[in-house]
């Protein structure tokens, strides 16, 4: 079988006629892509200002349950309870630092090639396995 695609339009068409379950796999795993986009920015902003290693090594994207068939994924942080503190200037230091504010920023301002460059990604390796079975 051989599927010629050229466009955006035809993309989802392929997607939403011939493939609904590769669709809602892409579509989860391409808002994954982009919630790892801004932890891996977030623990860049860490660098110099977080002394321990928990938080930028607990700092990560997780998939959350489908909600009314939308991909949900998030970005939590494990085993450092003091990022809040951090992040909106409770702590020690009294300095509000925002590294996910600012993270989350800079991913959404360049959100298309973000999320384009996941997809597209993510739509050739699904493509190469469904086609290896």
């Amino acid at each position: 079988m051989s599927v010629e695609i050229r466009g955006i339009d035809d993309v989802r068409r392929l997607l939403r006629d011939v493939m609904p379950k590769e669709a809602r796999i892409l579509t989860r795993q391409t808002t994954k892509d982009v919630a790892a986009a801004i932890a891996q920015e977030a623990r860049e902003n860490m660098a110099g200002h977080v002394d321990s290693g928990a938080l930028r090594s607990g700092t990560r994207a997780v998939q959350e349950r489908d909600k009314d068939g939308v991909g949900q994924a998030a970005v939590r942080v494990r085993r450092a309870f003091y990022w809040r503190f951090l992040e909106y200037g409770d702590g020690p230091d009294g300095i509000e630092h925002a590294f996910f504010l600012r993270a989350k920023e800079k991913v959404m301002a360049d959100i298309d090639a973000i999320a384009t460059r996941a997809f597209v990604q993510r739509l050739v390796a699904r493509i190469s396995k469904v086609a290896g079975r």
